[in-house]
């Protein structure tokens, strides 16, 4: 393999194969390397069968994003074994500041096969406000008093809708579905991540569905895709530390607006 197709491998490197359409994504690891062959080991068995052709092989490794056109060359128990198509591609990822701060945000999990589903509603999603009541609405722009009064008004409505939602789902289903709220949270987040306390149990290379509020001029809701990359226990809790897998370019700056915004905050306090 030439020098510019070298690349770390390690057993705690999570990569992610997906088919050329990208209709299909399965989690792996990256075990072995022999010139331009490579070898991935799926975790879950059931996954050796959503490979089938020729694809791509993406990771992050030390701030450094590597993609990689492979070609399947054949499959054994939970093994993969590819060959690399072409040169391998290397982006080093955006520094972000961090910062702590307490905001209001809640945590899913998702099961692996539920990505792509909750990937596309994700980027489908128009930019969120948050009202006084703390109802979720489109974006109308900055804050001004014709906002704030369209704002109101569409909270009355969707919060009506709501309920009457909720009645039509027990009189249907005779019980409510769980519908995970937002908490008022310690985090330290950035434009890559958030690390969050849970009481919830999440497993290193899960996906969670995220929602939280950015105390901005205009407080906005995101919602992003994170991986948990480790966890941390701390007192009676858990802190999970995640980097963002998918999120929207807009919903980013707004939380790089956010972190320089609260830094100036902490900067006056000291």
């Amino acid at each position: 393999m030439s020098e510019k197709n070298q690349f770390p491998v390690n057993e705690s490197i999570r990569v992610e194969f997906s088919s050329l359409d990208q209709s299909k994504r399965v989690r792996g690891i990256l075990v072995s390397q022999e010139g331009n062959e490579i070898t991935l080991r799926l975790p879950n068995p059931e996954d050796i069968h959503q490979i089938d052709s020729t694809g791509f092989i993406e990771f992050s490794y030390e701030q450094i994003f590597y993609k990689m056109k492979v070609a399947l060359q054949k499959k054994e128990s939970q093994l993969a074994h590819f060959v690399i198509e072409g040169n391998l591609e290397k982006e080093e990822r955006r520094q972000f500041l961090r910062v702590d701060a307490r905001i209001r945000i809640s945590a899913e999990k998702i099961e692996p096969s539920d990505f792509d589903h909750y990937s596309k509603a994700l980027y489908a999603r128009p930019k969120m406000m948050v009202d006084e009541m703390g109802n979720s609405l489109p974006f109308l722009g900055e804050s001004d008093d014709q906002a704030k009064w369209y704002s109101y008004l569409l909270g009355k409505v969707i919060s009506l809708e709501e309920k009457i939602d909720m009645l039509l789902e027990i009189s249907q289903k005779g019980e409510l579905s769980k519908k995970i709220k937002k908490e008022i949270r310690e985090v330290n987040i950035s434009g890559s991540g958030v690390a969050l306390h849970s009481d919830e149990e999440f497993e290193p290379g899960s996906f969670l569905y995220i929602k939280f509020d950015l105390p901005l001029s205009t407080p906005i809701e995101v919602a992003v895709i994170g991986e948990v990359l480790r966890n941390e226990p701390k007192d009676n809790s858990t802190r999970y530390i995640c980097f963002f897998r998918a999120i929207k370019e807009v919903d980013r700056d707004d939380i790089v607006r956010f972190t320089y915004q609260r830094q100036r905050e902490l900067s006056r306090n000291r």
